[in-house]
């Protein structure tokens, strides 16, 4: 089926009116990078199936963190940093979201022994208390 002018503007405006689903609910890294002021950033769900957006900085004192129950009317690119994201450190099924949504990650690159340190971890960074 073709797609509807409006349903096209829907899909590709920056505010999106959509609720993003998940498959994949278990609590665990979906992104995790830094920002121009070398803070971390790290998204991820908790363990109530929570999307958690968590800004500290190198004391681990908390600078912005905010749960969403559910993705709708979010900015998508608001759950990206402003500078790095550590590929080995993102979601498949995150980045294809912000992908099709047309949202820009910017990567550092690919260290593979750093992929071999986090692979098995359920979370790559600090998670809010």
């Amino acid at each position: 089926m073709a797609i509807a002018k409006q349903e096209y503007e829907k899909l590709t405006s920056k505010n999106h009116d959509i609720e993003v689903k998940f498959f994949n609910l278990s609590p665990r890294t979906l992104l995790y990078g830094y920002t121009c002021a070398r803070d971390t950033f790290h998204i991820y769900f908790d363990d109530e199936s929570c999307v958690n957006k968590f800004i500290y900085n190198y004391y681990n004192k908390t600078l912005f963190h905010k749960k969403y129950e559910v993705l709708t009317n979010v900015d998508l690119k608001d759950l990206v940093p402003d500078k790095r994201v550590y590929p080995e450190s993102t979601d498949y099924e995150f980045l294809l979201i912000l992908l099709t949504h047309q949202i820009y990650v910017p990567f550092t690159r690919y260290d593979e022994e750093r992929f071999e340190r986090v692979k098995d971890l359920q979370y790559h960074g600090e998670v809010y208390k």
